[in-house]
């Protein structure tokens, strides 16, 4: 019942790489299956002409898997049973968190990193009383030497004519100077790098969700007021104020 863990902000292959690598190099050691339950992180419906729909592995949870020598499995739809002595420790972690911040006397902190090491403080107090356990179990288990996987998924992407990106179902603005141009994205859990031409030239915090826009008015203020009327119809005027007295502002 040792246990690692790590912040994400969403129920992504992304957060689940992320967080199997925080797992492995925080032990040393890798086991010889990774078992999963159904979950988009790992699987997907797998869609196919006139036939039944079925879910297999993400590619890149696969080639995380590989990477380590683990082999991939599930447990049934539905069963969240099979994964008791998980779902159990993540039921005491979610309460032993619970106490230490009234403990604490406050949930509020100063930045992430601060309440990413008060949530591995918590769970390092946590595996001191398993540590006898954890050595009977990784006498049977691969020693780790291979250095962490990048975090990310790469997507080729060419810049639409309001020098916008979409990825997924959200939108993003890059400078106007790279409409049309093919660039090289870079999806992590929590941002998104930009590269053209082997440079990076934006990073932005990812978005959560769906139909969300991320618009910074820096890229395109000079080409809508050049354009009569431009500014004024804009599709995408409201998300393009950087504060709200700019709103009030344009309101009055």
């Amino acid at each position: 019942n040792w246990e690692w863990g790590c912040i994400a902000q969403s129920e992504s292959v992304l957060a689940i790489r992320q967080g199997v690598q925080a797992f492995v190099h925080k032990l040393g050691y890798v086991p010889r299956y990774h078992q999963t339950d159904n979950s988009t992180a790992a699987t997907f419906v797998l869609r196919a002409p006139h036939a039944r729909q079925e879910r297999t592995y993400h590619p890149l949870y696969l080639e995380l898997l590989q990477y380590y020598g683990m082999e991939p499995r599930l447990i049934h739809v539905k069963s969240p049973n099979e994964n008791g002595d998980v779902e159990s420790s993540n039921g005491g972690l979610t309460r032993a968190l619970r106490q230490q911040l009234l403990l604490r006397g406050s949930c509020d902190f100063a930045s992430e990193a601060d309440y990413e090491q008060f949530v591995a403080d918590v769970m390092q107090r946590r595996n001191q009383a398993r540590q006898q356990r954890v050595a009977e179990e990784t006498a049977a288990m691969h020693l780790v030497t291979q250095p962490p996987l990048a975090a990310y998924r790469e997507r080729r992407i060419k810049v639409s004519a309001g020098s916008l990106l979409r990825i997924q179902t959200n939108l993003y603005s890059v400078p106007t100077n790279l409409i049309g141009q093919e660039v090289l994205v870079r999806q992590y859990e929590w941002h998104l790098e930009v590269y053209y031409q082997q440079q990076l030239v934006q990073t932005m915090p990812r978005l959560v969700g769906r139909q969300q826009m991320n618009i910074n008015y820096r890229h395109l203020i000079d080409t809508l007021l050049r354009k009569p009327g431009g500014f004024r119809n804009y599709r995408y005027r409201q998300v393009l104020f950087p504060l709200p007295v700019f709103q009030q502002t344009w309101e009055a």
